[in-house]
């Protein structure tokens, strides 16, 4: 449980930013969204395997997928054709 206590001389509003990232980091809401509804057994099967290849991909072909810090894009450079076939888009990345 999130909990972020109000020290002397702090707004309002840099508590409640604080408050808003420990929520986030923990995945709170995330795991709301997840208990919303029930999820069959064979749907979190699916949604497992999903993200099984999708590791497996990024593993294999880590040039398909830029890293991420925050906002900002790390080298990435433009993707070979015969992503067309894999993705059915030509994805462009920035240098």
């Amino acid at each position: 449980m999130a909990r972020q206590d109000k020290r002397p001389g702090e707004s309002i509003d840099s508590m409640l930013r604080k408050f808003k990232r420990k929520v986030k980091n923990e995945g709170t809401l995330q795991e709301l969204k997840k208990r919303e509804r029930f999820e069959k057994p064979s749907e979190k099967k699916k949604r497992d395997l999903k993200a099984a290849k999708k590791r497996t991909y990024q593993q294999q072909f880590p040039q398909f997928f830029p890293e991420f810090v925050g906002k900002f894009v790390i080298s990435v450079n433009l993707i070979c054709d015969w992503s067309e076939l894999l993705f059915g888009k030509v994805a462009y990345g920035l240098s």
